[in-house]
């Protein structure tokens, strides 16, 4: 069974990264598939190598000196390359890539030579072929990925007996122009590497032993998550988990392949299998995140506009300012909408003045400092009185609940209290929960 492993940058920021990752790559012959990221940080390295690349194009773009920085970029590389006595290309691309500096370069570009440099050492190190991302990961002008293409690009350049190494991160358009992914993408080119090739396991390596119930810095003690559902993992990713980018699980959701995240630093641990349906009938929470700064926009109408037109016109407006909506709890003359407050705040008086011009609309008032806690859980639906043990849980602690919503296959409950009560909160559901069997 071919299994494709990724390894994200803390994995790969340096000589022993990559003398831990040979070592995992050795010890099962089917981990024929590799995706890398760009090195990461640590302790001799304060920044992420795509940072670096970041600023290197703000040097180009302000007409700023990058002599010194590119040095910096090239020494990262040089010196992983020297430690581990790697005989590889590595000179010949950046010597590439200098020039195409100095002829103009785009900046999606620039940030995917991190991922590119870093599969061309890996490969060496391993023994491994490596392919161009940009060969196999086929973009439309707009960077969305053209999964037709795409397939066939990667069945085309990749055979099931090749042991290769990919660069994760980036992709290209018809005209052969790089396009980067969001941050974490890399996840997303392993996915994609998986469905065209039909493998059934994915390993992800990084520098956690897995997801956790809630994250640690809530609670230290916290229990892992052995087996989770991609639905499960795809709604905790929304609420604000970020072990995984979320992008990267819709491939492999409607599949038979199975994602297993895995620690490059404690091998051994088993991880947290993650599959579209997990043989466990007895977990109830599956696992809770939390995530802040959001505010409650609350509008009041009047009595003769049907709802649904004021709807129409908020949404529209919210567009045109790129503000997502999380939540929107509705009576009948009034309805509040549960938005981020870092988009709010660079265009707050503008968009009251624009809520106050739409036809019905009495008053809009803000609520800030909102904190918004998702519980995920396949089985809660299954089991009656989980909602109520939530909320009394909460009540018990004197901890005030703002919003309340539930999805509707009863697989997450949303709530959202204020800021100042979060932490507390995390640690109480946890332990009502969790007391027991920790």
């Amino acid at each position: 069974m071919r299994i494709l492993t990724k390894f994200g940058g803390s994995s790969l920021s340096n000589a022993e990264g990559y003398q831990r990752v040979k070592e995992i790559i050795l010890e099962n012959k089917d981990r024929t598939m590799v995706v890398v990221s760009a090195p990461g940080k640590d302790s001799f390295h304060p920044t992420k190598m795509t940072d670096l690349l970041m600023l290197l194009h703000a040097h180009i773009e302000y007409h700023i000196d990058y002599a010194n920085l590119l040095d910096q970029i090239y020494q990262r590389y040089h010196k992983i390359e020297q430690v581990l006595n790697i005989q590889s290309d590595f000179n010949q691309a950046f010597n590439t890539f200098k020039e195409a500096l100095k002829k103009g370069i785009s900046k999606d570009e620039i940030a995917s030579r991190g991922e590119l440099f870093q599969a061309i050492l890996m490969s060496a190190y391993l023994g491994f072929e490596w392919v161009d991302a940009k060969t196999i990961i086929k973009l439309g002008y707009d960077g969305a990925i053209d999964n037709k293409k795409t397939e066939e690009a990667i069945l085309n350049h990749i055979s099931n007996h090749q042991k290769v190494v990919i660069p994760g991160f980036y992709g290209a358009t018809p005209d052969g122009s790089i396009r980067i992914f969001e941050r974490g993408g890399s996840d997303l080119t392993g996915s994609i590497l998986c469905q065209a090739l039909k493998l059934k396991r994915y390993e992800n390596w990084t520098d956690v032993d897995g997801l956790y119930v809630i994250d640690p810095k809530y609670v230290k003690e916290a229990k892992p998550i052995e087996k989770i559902t991609f639905k499960e993992l795809r709604e905790l990713s929304y609420r604000g988990a970020e072990v995984i980018f979320q992008e990267s699980l819709i491939p492999l959701e409607h599949s038979d392949i199975s994602l297993i995240i895995k620690n490059t630093f404690n091998k051994d641990n088993k991880g947290t299998l993650i599959a579209a349906n997990v043989e466990d009938k007895e977990t109830i929470i599956t696992g809770m995140t939390a995530s802040k700064d959001y505010v409650s926009l609350t509008l009041t109408k009047d009595s003769f506009i049907p709802l649904s037109n004021i709807l129409k016109q908020v949404f529209e407006l919210l567009n045109t300012y790129k503000i997502r909506t999380y939540h929107i709890p509705t009576g009948i003359d009034s309805l509040s909408l549960i938005i981020s407050n870092k988009k709010v705040k660079d265009v707050y008086f503008d968009l009251l003045e624009s809520l106050h011009k739409i036809p019905g609309i009495q008053s809009a008032s803000f609520e800030e400092d909102l904190a918004l806690i998702a519980v995920v859980g396949r089985n809660m639906a299954k089991i009656p009185g989980i909602a109520g043990k939530i909320f009394s849980t909460l009540g018990d602690a004197s901890i005030n609940i703002k919003v309340i919503a539930q999805a509707s296959n009863e697989m997450s409950i949303m709530i959202g209290i204020k800021e100042e009560d979060l932490d507390r909160s995390m640690k109480t559901l946890y332990h009502a929960f969790y007391s027991s069997t920790s």
